[in-house]
């Protein structure tokens, strides 16, 4: 059978068929690689062959090169660095590059990516160096088909994405001049020529990582804005929206260069907002989104490190001309609008909410406005639903001073309520449901002054209101619950009377016919969590005499019938969601939920053994932890039942966060049950030590993996001896990584990455200490020379300014004094260390009383 025939096969609805053509297209592959990629390329290139068989096996084949997965990128590169048929390498490279010439937009379109995916695992080794110079030279000549300038363009746009998305960005660095004066050629092609232009201005999208040097060039920029301008009103509404959205990167990546350019950024996307079509529109208003984002960060950033902002200050100086353009775009809601629309009003809304933290109180005059002007239009529920998101959005932690809010907030409550309970239209009952748990959230004051008729109004709602306003009017009752948290320790406080009304409610709601619309059961089973944390000590009894209705709603979905993927889902999310709410009634009740223990651990479990997803899994660990943290050393007698389900998380490195949350319940468990983890610990270490040694393993776990060792040490104090010379390699190591990583002063995730890691590494190392020292075991320390490398790594530590804060400073200071408690031997040594004394004096000038502590306590020891 040829592979035309195959490919077709592959896509069959029947089966055996396409499971046949599955199995032979793998055997291919198998047999002969080389062979069966340039089979690949030569039906991709075949004029002759249908469009649809042609781009298939295009896709087939650039999945033969890439790959979502870092490590399978990387095994998928290795083996077609390991072809050492020449002439098949070269045939697939000559039938990519032919088949961009070719006048089937599907199959050259194909080719582009295949290409960039190809490329980069050619151009690192040396190979395909011709390549870039190709496609420009197929651009630039004049005497090339349009077909073929639109797909080298295309081509190079495609590279530029795809070495940007894998972090491979010096490939291209050093071509990436000749690259953007290609695509910007392109742009300025003749209108007629829109699938050039429409390819050159995508390609500049992707490119706009690589043009550092030329934004850094006021000449080169300015010229590539003017460019990018021209295009913003040409009569092609794809290459209209590109352009936008080329404004919204270059705003993300250079907003510190748009000074000259605001003006006309300005009129365009204010005209754009106004009068463009729709996909136009949403990229100009993304463009004032990320404008005010860029903003919140730099003032953000300043208030931190007490410095003076380097915020343009856009959003502040736009906003007499800008704030009535997106109120505007308010009032053209759809008729059926939710949660999962995206139009202009919905764009606009979120934009205001950014402009609002941005602009802080000089936004509200304008919104204000806008409300009293339309909030009791009676006769235009588009005008009573956005006064009342236009409202809502300004009632942000972050915006406006509560303070002067407070006074609007107060009369605005009132009306608020009217709409919710008697307004005809369902998206104003439920924007004002919104808008009343945003005051909620915001206000203490208003929140108590109007408790009564929040209550009896979210009561309703959460009763007999559709599924949208009743999910709203349950997050009213979460955000009322935080409203009295810092109250929870009192016998009683002013949120008693209604917290019975409120949990019957709330898991009435939670178990209504129509829950799982518009995330109903979520919120519901949300607030009743919160509420758990916030009610006074009168009411934990009738928190108490919740568990058993969450149990038998719990073990009633062991029962259900989940035939498809749907019904799987639900049941997962219930069971999640149930987990979760008693986790909380175990960390408020703590070891008075004994009496319930067996039967949670039982189910918990069942949860574990029978789940379809791993999030049920993480709320059922999660719970399980509290669980172990309430009952102590009485959790023992579960461990026999439970260890084998904590190693098979332990080992699925592959979920991220189900790892995490494993790793988590691990440290629970040995502080609950000490020297009772012993039984279990071998294969707990051997787990983790494992999984640090993989290099399929998320960085984000590894803290927490490193941080248990620590946990495990404390547990079982001198016994960790026999896991000492495993360990503490492992330590070693991360230290050093940790230290080699390279790091920019923007590449904000990889410098909290690095702090978390070496927290971790000097939380650890304390631990370890500490351990030993109980069974006097700590000459394990000197023994193996650990002391010179953990204080080697503590000094340069706090010499890496860009990846060090106080709270560091404050580990290192404390496993110096460890040290010095645990080995008085190296004490003359650790005085005559001078950054030592260093950081014991700055943290004890620090304001926070706990690392104060830590300082005079290890200025004590060592000195």
């Amino acid at each position: 059978m040829d592979v035309t025939q195959l490919l077709l096969n592959a896509q069959s609805a029947d089966f055996h068929l396409r499971y046949e053509a599955e199995q032979s297209l793998k055997q291919l592959e198998e047999n002969n690689f080389p062979t069966f990629a340039a089979s690949l390329a030569a039906e991709l290139a075949n004029q002759n062959k249908p469009p649809p068989v042609r781009q298939l096996a295009g896709l087939v084949l650039k999945n033969k090169f890439d790959a979502r997965s870092i490590i399978r990128r990387e095994e998928l590169a290795k083996r077609w660095a390991a072809v050492e048929d020449n002439e098949s390498r070269n045939k697939v490279k000559a039938l990519l590059l032919q088949t961009l010439a070719s006048e089937v937009q599907e199959a050259r379109h194909t080719a582009a990516q295949v290409i960039a995916a190809l490329a980069l695992i050619e151009l690192p080794l040396g190979l395909w160096n011709e390549l870039v110079e190709s496609l420009l030279g197929y651009v630039v000549n004049q005497n090339s088909s349009d077909e073929l300038r639109e797909s080298s363009i295309m081509t190079l746009g495609y590279m530029c994405e795809t070495a940007a998305q894998n972090g491979e960005m010096d490939i291209l660095s050093q071509r990436s001049s000749q690259i953007l004066t290609a695509v910007v050629r392109g742009i300025e092609e003749p209108e007629e020529k829109s699938n050039i232009r429409f390819a050159a201005i995508s390609a500049l999208v992707n490119a706009i990582d690589f043009a550092k040097a030329n934004f850094e060039s006021e000449t080169e920029r300015t010229y590539i804005m003017n460019t990018v301008c021209k295009v913003a009103s040409v009569s092609d509404e794809r290459i209209r929206m590109v352009a936008f959205e080329c404004f919204v990167k270059i705003a993300e990546y250079y907003y510190s260069h748009l000074d000259a350019y605001m003006n006309i950024l300005f009129q365009l996307t204010v005209n754009a907002i106004t009068n463009d079509v729709e996909s136009v529109a949403l990229q100009a208003i993304e463009f004032w989104t990320t404008i005010s984002e860029e903003e919140i960060y730099r003032n953000q950033e300043a208030e931190e490190l007490n410095k003076k902002s380097s915020s343009m200050n856009y959003i502040v100086q736009a906003l007499p001309y800008l704030c009535p353009v997106l109120l505007r775009c308010l009032l053209l809601q759809e008729e059926e609008q939710d949660e999962d629309s995206w139009n202009r009003a919905t764009a606009s809304g979120t934009c205001l909410t950014l402009v609002a933290q941005a602009s802080k109180d000089a936004v509200v005059p304008f919104v204000i406005q806008f409300v009293q002007e339309h909030i009791g239009n009676d006769s235009d529920w588009r005008s009573r639903e956005a006064a009342t998101l236009a409202f809502g959005c300004i009632l942000e932690p972050d915006g406006p001073s509560p303070q002067g809010l407070e006074p609007l907030v107060t009369e605005a409550v009132p009306i608020l309520l009217n709409l919710l309970t008697r307004d005809s239209n369902v998206i104003v009952r439920d924007t004002s449901a919104w808008t009343l748990g945003r005051v909620c959230s915001l206000s203490k004051e208003a929140t108590k002054r109007y408790l009564q008729p929040l209550t009896e109004a979210a009561f309703n709602a959460l009763e007999r209101d559709e599924p949208r306003v009743a999910s709203n009017a349950a997050w009213i009752f979460l955000n009322i619950a935080e409203s009295f948290e810092e109250d929870h320790d009192k016998l009683n406080n002013e949120l008693d009377i209604y917290v019975e009304k409120i949990m019957s409610s709330l898991f009435h709601a939670a178990a209504r016919e129509d829950a799982s619309e518009h995330h109903l059961q979520v919120s519901s089973y949300e607030a009743f969590a919160s509420l758990v944390h916030s009610v006074s000590i009168s009411c934990q009894s009738l928190i108490f005499q919740s568990i058993p209705l969450l149990l038998s709603r719990l073990e009633a979905t062991f029962q259900m019938e989940a035939n498809n993927t749907e019904a799987r889902n639900e049941q997962a999310e219930t069971q999640g969601l149930i987990c979760a709410s008693l986790q909380a009634i175990i960390q408020r009740l703590r070891h008075d939920v004994a009496e319930y223990s067996d039967r949670m651990m039982q189910a918990f479990l069942f949860v574990l053994s029978s789940g379809s997803s791993s999030s049920e899994h993480e709320d059922a660990l999660l719970a399980i932890g509290s669980l172990a943290d309430a009952l102590g050393e009485d959790f023992n007698k579960y461990m026999s039942h439970f260890a084998p389900f904590l190693s098979v998380s332990l080992r699925n490195w592959d979920q991220v966060d189900l790892c995490k949350v494993a790793v988590g319940v691990v440290s629970d468990i040995c502080r609950s049950l000490e020297l009772g983890i012993l039984p279990y610990a071998d294969d707990i270490v051997m787990y983790l030590l494992g999984a640090l040694s993989s290099p399929e393993l998320d960085r984000t776990v590894k803290p927490p993996i490193i941080t248990c060792f620590g946990d495990i040490a404390l547990a079982i104090s001198g016994k960790f001896e026999r896991y000492f010379s495993h360990v503490m390699p492992i330590l070693q190591q991360a230290a050093q990584a940790s230290l080699a990583v390279h790091v920019t002063e923007d590449d904000f995730d990889t410098q909290d990455w690095i702090l978390e890691l070496r927290e971790s590494i000097l939380q650890t190392c304390t631990s370890i200490i500490q351990g030993l020292k109980t069974d006097n075991r700590q000459d394990l320390i000197i023994s193996g020379r650990h002391s010179e490398w953990i204080l080697q790594f503590c000094e340069r530590v706090i010499q890496d300014k860009l990846c060090c804060t106080e709270k560091l400073i404050a580990a290192v200071v404390g496993v110096v004094g460890d040290i010095a408690s645990a080995l008085e031997s190296l004490r003359p040594t650790l005085k005559q260390l001078p950054w030592i004394q260093q950081m014991i004096d700055q943290c004890s000038k620090s304001p926070d009383k706990d690392i104060q502590n830590v300082a005079v306590w290890a200025k004590g020891i060592v000195y």
